[in-house]
């Protein structure tokens, strides 16, 4: 079930049900994207129609903030969890280590990517980083690469972090061609 919040669909579920729906995702293959709404994007989505379409198409929209898990209970007098992809990674790096599903990195420059893959390798060391992607900043991306690079990786799970609108964008154009949820 989804709620509207001023301009965004959010999931309405649980913490629970939420990483259960993406590792199930994963398990599965399937191609799927998540957005982790915070009063910020709501705003931006107000203000652009095209933004707002790309998140209110995903496969989910969590509620990442506690203005927006209250919202839902202020206008849908539903309590909702507040569901932080902050909080959400950590745990799906630990249930990942546990089923055995490797991670891939996308997003963030190198060096970012290449301390974040130490830490996770030494919080998690029998977590498999399938692969890493740090996308030239200010110049074209070669998307075709990167989504076959990222197929072929055998992750199970792909983590994107591009920042506020330019993930939920460039997750909302290639997801449907990339074989796990992003």
């Amino acid at each position: 079930m989804k709620k509207r919040i001023i301009s965004i669909d959010i999931a309405i579920t649980s913490y629970k049900d939420a990483l259960a729906l993406i590792l199930n995702n994963a398990k599965n293959k399937k191609s799927s994207y998540f957005c982790f709404t915070n009063a910020h994007m709501t705003i931006e989505a107000v203000e652009n129609k095209t933004f707002q379409n790309f998140v209110n198409k995903s496969t989910a929209s969590f509620s990442d903030g506690v203005p927006i898990a209250k919202a839902c209970t202020i206008l849908h007098k539903i309590r909702q969890e507040r569901i932080a992809g902050m909080d959400v990674f950590p745990d799906l790096l630990s249930i990942a280590e546990k089923e055995n599903i490797g991670i891939f990195l996308f997003g963030g420059e190198q060096k970012v990517l290449d301390s974040i893959s130490n830490r996770i390798k030494k919080e998690h060391s029998q977590l498999t980083i399938s692969g890493s992607i740090s996308p030239p900043f200010g110049k074209e991306w070669n998307n075709k690469q990167f989504i076959k690079e990222i197929n072929n990786s055998n992750a199970g799970i792909c983590f994107v972090a591009l920042g506020c609108p330019k993930q939920e964008i460039w997750m909302a154009n290639y997801s449907n061609l990339i074989n796990m949820p992003l």
